[in-house]
């Protein structure tokens, strides 16, 4: 039986993360505070007050030492992940902060709001470096940087996505469509292709240099999951819920576009390949 952690009634969690050790789970709430729980026992450890509203979005640095917090209340905050220490509050947006990830050397950290632009932040001084400026009428739902550090993607409300230069930053690389909303993207790890999925579960590839859409893969109708890469490159892994097939989590497993499916009703695997 999994340890369960409690929450108050009525407070609903909003965005939930382990460290990298495995050893910490984060979770921060729309009571505008942020818990610590250990993940062994499931004991909370410490709860990090300093929001005044939903705390939409959290991330850590790449040794976990740093982590930082994203907040309806248009504020992102840095704090200390030993104890807790609020060590900066960052104000540069003017609507709720709903996402925000460090780059992959930890020295920058980038924040996506509803006010439709992108800050990016040194980690260290909190200092804002550039505004990556979106149309007022775009939400920033998503965001992930490349491995190198010098790109970042965006995901919207509109169904665009935008690849931005970190270092120049004044226009996009690339502006590419969906037929439908973005909830996710990311950089494979080579950073040469850029994958996105839409509310439809459909799972597209692109070309992060060009901007050229090189494959639609399409799952359940569903708006629910996530996805990663295989280090080597020859794999990406997507999640979903079918509702119309028993409540069942459905794995995909996408190998050079044969797709691998690998369902799991009450626990149980079930393998059944096939071309898409």
């Amino acid at each position: 039986m999994p340890l369960q952690a409690v929450v108050e009634r009525r407070n609903i969690v909003c965005s939930i993360i382990f460290t990298h050790d495995s050893e910490l789970v984060i979770s921060g709430s729309s009571n505008s505070s942020i818990a610590v729980w250990s993940r062994e026992t499931g004991d909370c450890q410490r709860i990090l007050e300093g929001h005044t509203d939903y705390v939409q979005t959290l991330a850590l640095s790449h040794d976990s030492k740093s982590m930082v917090s994203g907040s309806s209340d248009d504020t992102i905050k840095i704090w200390e992940t030993a104890t807790g220490t609020c060590q900066a509050t960052l104000q540069g947006h003017n609507r709720c902060v709903y996402r925000v990830v460090f780059s992959h050397d930890s020295k920058l950290i980038a924040s996506g709001a509803f006010d439709g632009h992108v800050n990016i932040w040194d980690s260290v001084t909190g200092e804002c470096l550039q505004t990556l400026r979106g149309w007022q009428e775009e939400e920033v739902f998503t965001l992930a940087f490349s491995h190198d550090s010098t790109r970042i993607v965006s995901g919207l409300n509109n169904n665009i996505i935008k690849i931005w230069d970190v270092t120049p930053g004044r226009f996009p690389l690339q502006t590419m469509c969906h037929d439908d909303g973005v909830n996710m993207v990311t950089f494979s790890p080579d950073s040469k292709l850029v994958v996105s999925r839409s509310n439809k579960n459909a799972i597209y590839v692109w070309d992060s240099t060009t901007g050229k859409c090189l494959r639609k893969l399409q799952g359940p109708d569903t708006s629910r999951g996530t996805m990663a890469w295989s280090k080597d490159l020859k794999f990406i892994a997507s999640s979903s819920y079918d509702k119309d097939a028993r409540r069942t989590e459905i794995v995909k497993i996408w190998d050079n576009f044969v797709l691998s499916s690998v369902v799991c009703p009450s626990g149980k695997l079930h393998v059944v390949e096939g071309d898409e």
